[in-house]
Protein backbone atom coordinates (compact mmCIF):
# COMPACT_ATOMS: atom_id res chain seq x y z
CA UNK A 1 0.00 0.00 0.00
CA UNK A 2 1.13 3.50 -0.56
CA UNK A 3 1.97 6.45 1.51
CA UNK A 4 -1.21 8.46 0.72
CA UNK A 5 -4.30 5.78 0.69
CA UNK A 6 -2.45 3.64 3.86
CA UNK A 7 -2.60 7.70 5.65
CA UNK A 8 -6.43 8.47 4.42
CA UNK A 9 -7.46 5.15 5.53
CA UNK A 10 -5.64 5.94 9.09
CA UNK A 11 -7.15 9.18 9.46
CA UNK A 12 -10.43 8.42 8.89
CA UNK A 13 -10.13 5.22 11.01
CA UNK A 14 -8.73 7.46 14.08
CA UNK A 15 -11.82 9.82 13.77
CA UNK A 16 -14.33 7.39 13.70
CA UNK A 17 -12.65 5.25 16.49
CA UNK A 18 -11.79 8.54 18.66
CA UNK A 19 -15.07 10.38 17.72
CA UNK A 20 -17.25 6.41 18.89
CA UNK A 21 -15.20 6.42 21.73
CA UNK A 22 -15.63 9.91 23.17
CA UNK A 23 -19.18 9.23 22.51
CA UNK A 24 -20.01 5.73 24.18
CA UNK A 25 -17.42 5.99 26.87
CA UNK A 26 -17.81 8.80 29.33
CA UNK A 27 -15.37 7.97 32.00
CA UNK A 28 -12.45 8.83 28.79
CA UNK A 29 -13.43 11.79 28.05
CA UNK A 30 -11.68 13.87 29.54
CA UNK A 31 -8.42 11.44 28.41
CA UNK A 32 -9.57 12.34 25.01
CA UNK A 33 -10.14 16.10 25.17
CA UNK A 34 -8.34 17.64 28.22
CA UNK A 35 -4.67 19.00 28.34
CA UNK A 36 -2.14 16.82 29.45
CA UNK A 37 -4.19 13.85 28.87
CA UNK A 38 -3.62 11.42 26.07
CA UNK A 39 -4.73 12.88 22.91
CA UNK A 40 -2.31 15.86 23.62
CA UNK A 41 0.04 13.57 24.49
CA UNK A 42 0.18 11.94 21.35
CA UNK A 43 -0.03 14.99 19.48
CA UNK A 44 3.10 15.39 20.91
CA UNK A 45 4.54 12.51 20.13
CA UNK A 46 3.51 13.10 16.60
CA UNK A 47 5.34 16.33 16.76
CA UNK A 48 8.67 15.13 17.99
CA UNK A 49 8.45 12.43 15.45
CA UNK A 50 8.13 14.50 12.75
CA UNK A 51 11.17 16.57 13.94
CA UNK A 52 13.61 13.65 14.11
CA UNK A 53 12.15 11.80 10.97
CA UNK A 54 11.58 14.79 8.89
CA UNK A 55 15.41 16.12 9.85
CA UNK A 56 16.63 13.01 8.47
CA UNK A 57 15.21 12.43 5.53
CA UNK A 58 15.75 16.92 4.82
CA UNK A 59 19.37 16.08 5.55
CA UNK A 60 19.42 13.29 2.94
CA UNK A 61 17.90 14.51 0.35
CA UNK A 62 20.39 15.13 -2.70
CA UNK A 63 18.74 18.61 -4.22
CA UNK A 64 20.06 21.64 -1.88
CA UNK A 65 17.02 23.30 -3.15
CA UNK A 66 14.27 20.76 -1.95
CA UNK A 67 16.61 20.51 1.31
CA UNK A 68 16.01 24.05 2.15
CA UNK A 69 12.13 23.87 1.29
CA UNK A 70 11.26 20.57 3.17
CA UNK A 71 13.52 21.91 6.19
CA UNK A 72 10.35 23.52 7.22
CA UNK A 73 8.75 20.39 7.95
CA UNK A 74 11.00 19.40 10.75
CA UNK A 75 10.94 23.11 12.11
CA UNK A 76 7.19 22.74 12.19
CA UNK A 77 7.29 19.91 14.00
CA UNK A 78 9.88 21.30 16.55
CA UNK A 79 7.63 24.32 17.38
CA UNK A 80 4.63 21.94 17.82
CA UNK A 81 6.19 19.67 20.20
CA UNK A 82 7.19 22.37 21.91
CA UNK A 83 3.79 24.22 21.36
CA UNK A 84 2.18 20.69 23.31
CA UNK A 85 4.26 21.03 26.24
CA UNK A 86 3.51 24.49 26.33
CA UNK A 87 7.31 25.62 25.75
CA UNK A 88 8.13 23.83 29.58
CA UNK A 89 6.31 26.07 31.37
CA UNK A 90 4.90 22.68 33.42
CA UNK A 91 8.37 21.22 33.25
CA UNK A 92 10.62 24.39 34.35
CA UNK A 93 8.12 25.94 36.67
CA UNK A 94 7.89 29.51 34.97
CA UNK A 95 5.27 32.11 34.35
CA UNK A 96 4.46 32.46 30.65
CA UNK A 97 3.98 35.88 29.37
CA UNK A 98 0.33 37.74 28.99
CA UNK A 99 -0.96 39.78 26.06
CA UNK A 100 -4.16 41.50 26.24
CA UNK A 101 -4.99 38.86 28.85
CA UNK A 102 -3.87 35.81 26.74
CA UNK A 103 -1.22 33.65 28.29
CA UNK A 104 1.34 32.74 25.47
CA UNK A 105 2.34 29.33 26.38
CA UNK A 106 1.31 27.92 22.83
CA UNK A 107 2.22 29.14 19.37
CA UNK A 108 -1.68 29.23 18.58
CA UNK A 109 -2.51 31.74 21.35
CA UNK A 110 -1.18 34.37 18.72
CA UNK A 111 -4.07 34.12 16.97
CA UNK A 112 -6.63 34.49 19.93
CA UNK A 113 -4.50 37.47 20.88
CA UNK A 114 -5.52 38.62 17.33
CA UNK A 115 -9.40 37.90 17.76
CA UNK A 116 -9.74 39.24 21.10
CA UNK A 117 -7.59 42.19 19.72
CA UNK A 118 -10.67 42.44 16.53
CA UNK A 119 -13.22 41.86 18.71
CA UNK A 120 -12.71 44.37 21.30
CA UNK A 121 -12.14 46.89 17.91
CA UNK A 122 -14.19 49.57 16.87
CA UNK A 123 -16.12 49.32 13.93
CA UNK A 124 -14.51 45.50 14.18
CA UNK A 125 -16.75 44.02 10.92
CA UNK A 126 -15.68 46.91 8.75
CA UNK A 127 -12.01 46.22 9.28
CA UNK A 128 -12.72 42.46 8.91
CA UNK A 129 -14.41 43.13 5.78
CA UNK A 130 -11.97 45.61 4.38
CA UNK A 131 -9.49 42.60 5.17
CA UNK A 132 -11.73 39.96 3.58
CA UNK A 133 -11.40 42.16 0.59
CA UNK A 134 -7.99 42.48 0.16
CA UNK A 135 -7.17 39.08 0.47
CA UNK A 136 -10.29 38.44 -1.91
CA UNK A 137 -8.81 40.85 -4.34
CA UNK A 138 -4.78 38.92 -4.03
CA UNK A 139 -6.26 35.51 -4.42
CA UNK A 140 -8.40 37.02 -7.90
CA UNK A 141 -5.12 38.41 -9.28
CA UNK A 142 -2.62 35.72 -8.33
CA UNK A 143 -6.25 32.71 -9.15
CA UNK A 144 -4.02 31.50 -11.75
CA UNK A 145 -1.51 29.92 -9.19
CA UNK A 146 -4.76 28.17 -7.13
CA UNK A 147 -5.63 26.77 -10.74
CA UNK A 148 -6.39 22.47 -9.81
CA UNK A 149 -3.92 21.86 -13.06
CA UNK A 150 -1.44 24.00 -11.07
CA UNK A 151 -1.85 22.14 -7.55
CA UNK A 152 -2.24 18.81 -9.31
CA UNK A 153 1.47 19.67 -10.09
CA UNK A 154 2.57 20.85 -7.14
CA UNK A 155 0.86 17.63 -5.47
CA UNK A 156 2.61 15.16 -8.04
CA UNK A 157 6.25 17.48 -8.14
CA UNK A 158 6.13 17.67 -3.85
CA UNK A 159 5.19 14.76 -2.71
CA UNK A 160 4.96 16.21 0.57
CA UNK A 161 2.60 18.75 -0.07
CA UNK A 162 -0.72 16.92 -0.17
CA UNK A 163 0.14 16.14 3.44
CA UNK A 164 1.56 19.37 4.60
CA UNK A 165 -2.30 21.07 2.99
CA UNK A 166 -3.95 18.01 5.45
CA UNK A 167 -2.00 19.17 8.12
CA UNK A 168 -2.88 23.08 8.02
CA UNK A 169 -6.51 22.07 7.15
CA UNK A 170 -7.06 20.04 10.95
CA UNK A 171 -4.68 22.59 12.65
CA UNK A 172 -6.48 25.90 10.92
CA UNK A 173 -10.14 23.97 12.10
CA UNK A 174 -8.72 23.23 15.37
CA UNK A 175 -7.42 26.63 15.96
CA UNK A 176 -10.82 28.07 14.99
CA UNK A 177 -12.35 25.50 17.56
CA UNK A 178 -9.78 26.80 20.32
CA UNK A 179 -11.10 30.51 20.36
CA UNK A 180 -13.87 29.13 22.01
CA UNK A 181 -16.18 31.69 20.00
CA UNK A 182 -18.74 28.77 20.73
CA UNK A 183 -18.41 26.91 24.26
CA UNK A 184 -19.41 23.37 23.93
CA UNK A 185 -17.74 19.84 25.83
CA UNK A 186 -17.64 18.14 22.25
CA UNK A 187 -15.98 21.03 21.00
CA UNK A 188 -13.15 20.52 23.17
CA UNK A 189 -12.49 17.21 22.23
CA UNK A 190 -12.48 18.22 18.43
CA UNK A 191 -10.03 20.52 19.22
CA UNK A 192 -8.04 17.87 20.40
CA UNK A 193 -8.87 15.49 17.32
CA UNK A 194 -8.07 17.61 14.66
CA UNK A 195 -4.42 18.85 15.95
CA UNK A 196 -3.68 15.02 16.85
CA UNK A 197 -4.63 14.81 12.92
CA UNK A 198 -2.70 17.95 12.23
CA UNK A 199 0.37 16.23 13.67
CA UNK A 200 -0.32 13.25 11.75
CA UNK A 201 -0.21 14.44 8.34
CA UNK A 202 2.53 16.33 9.26
CA UNK A 203 3.97 13.13 10.14
CA UNK A 204 3.36 11.67 6.87
CA UNK A 205 4.43 14.59 5.00
CA UNK A 206 7.86 13.59 6.72
CA UNK A 207 7.44 10.02 5.46
CA UNK A 208 6.89 11.78 2.11
CA UNK A 209 10.46 13.31 2.07
CA UNK A 210 11.96 10.04 2.90
CA UNK A 211 10.18 8.56 0.17
CA UNK A 212 11.09 11.02 -2.51
CA UNK A 213 14.48 11.02 -1.38
CA UNK A 214 14.53 7.00 -1.98
CA UNK A 215 12.53 7.36 -5.03
CA UNK A 216 15.73 10.14 -6.20
CA UNK A 217 17.96 7.71 -5.40
CA UNK A 218 16.71 5.16 -7.81
CA UNK A 219 16.24 7.13 -10.81
CA UNK A 220 19.74 8.28 -10.64
CA UNK A 221 20.61 4.81 -10.16
CA UNK A 222 19.02 3.81 -12.99
CA UNK A 223 20.20 7.15 -15.18
CA UNK A 224 23.68 5.75 -13.89
CA UNK A 225 23.38 2.59 -14.99
CA UNK A 226 21.81 3.77 -18.22
CA UNK A 227 24.58 5.85 -18.89
CA UNK A 228 26.91 2.72 -17.95
CA UNK A 229 25.41 0.81 -20.77
CA UNK A 230 25.51 3.62 -23.44
CA UNK A 231 28.82 3.86 -22.98
CA UNK A 232 29.36 0.20 -23.33
CA UNK A 233 28.02 -0.04 -26.49
CA UNK A 234 29.44 3.10 -27.70
CA UNK A 235 32.79 1.63 -27.20
CA UNK A 236 31.79 -2.16 -29.39
CA UNK A 237 30.78 0.33 -31.89
CA UNK A 238 33.91 2.08 -31.94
Amino acid sequence: MTLTPFYLILTIANIVFFTVLYLLVPPLRDALSREDQFMENLTTILFLETFFVGLYATLKLPNKQRRKLYLAIPIVGLLGFLSELSFGERIFYFEAPEINGVKIDAVHDFLSVIYISWYHMPNRNAVALAVALIFGTILFWNRRYFAFNNLQKIFQNFFPSRFVTAAVLFSGMGLIIDLEIVHHDFLFFLEELFEMNGGLALLFSAFAIQVERKGYFVRTQKQLAYSQNLVGVTSILK
